[in-house]
């Protein structure tokens, strides 16, 4: 903070700090301006806006159709598998159940599909932005990941990694066990003598 000073004290002080004279409050009364690298600041500002941009461009909205709440349980687990892939990329996602002419009337096998399978078995990385709801033919389940979401795939990372290390030792260490139980071991007897000791002549 250098204070009032005139236009063209400050231009020099520009030019001695090499830099440029920037205008930042044009309608302040004195104008308030700034010494800065003004070709840095551009820089700076354009990668900010474009990190922004690609921030709000990654997240996307993705959909899963299931044909009917009588799904087969290995299909069920190919979409939760879909499910936690979009979500885990940071995506939002819709769950749709389609219901057939007489499905309609067992809407609560629905909703029992989305609540208490797709919205339980995904908890651990995401939260019910809107809970099932039907409509038409049709019903809906709106999920996003958690806000720790990263944190937790990271610490989730490391545990694995933990995981196979000590599985790794482990199986070490029964190679080395069994390796060691299937050596041939030494007897501690001692050799066998006879019953008789041998006499000296002088003892006949």
């Amino acid at each position: 903070m250098i204070g009032v000073v005139p236009i063209g004290n400050a231009l020099a002080l520009a030019a001695e700090a090499e830099l440029d004279l920037v205008e930042i409050s044009p309608d302040a009364n004195p104008p308030v301006c700034r010494v800065m690298d003004y070709g840095k600041y551009k820089y700076q500002q354009q990668k900010k806006l474009h990190d922004q941009k690609r921030k709000n461009h990654s997240t996307e909205l993705k959909q899963l159709r299931i044909k009917t709440f009588r799904i087969d349980p290995h299909d069920l687990q190919i979409k939760l598998k879909k499910a936690r892939e979009f979500l885990e990329e940071g995506n939002r996602l819709v769950v749709t159940v389609m219901f057939r002419s007489r499905e309609l009337s067992h809407i609560e096998l629905g909703e029992d599909l989305l609540m208490g399978k797709f919205a339980k078995a995904l908890e651990d990385i995401a939260k019910v932005d809107t809970p099932a709801k039907a409509e038409g033919r049709k019903m809906n389940l709106i999920l996003s990941p958690l806000p720790n979401l990263k944190k937790i795939l990271e610490k989730r990372k490391l545990d694995e990694a933990k995981a196979a290390r000590l599985a790794e030792k482990e199986k070490k260490m029964a190679a080395a066990t069994a390796a060691l139980l299937s050596e041939p071991v030494e007897s501690s007897e001692p050799e066998d003598l006879d019953d008789e000791p041998e006499m000296d002549e002088a003892d006949e």
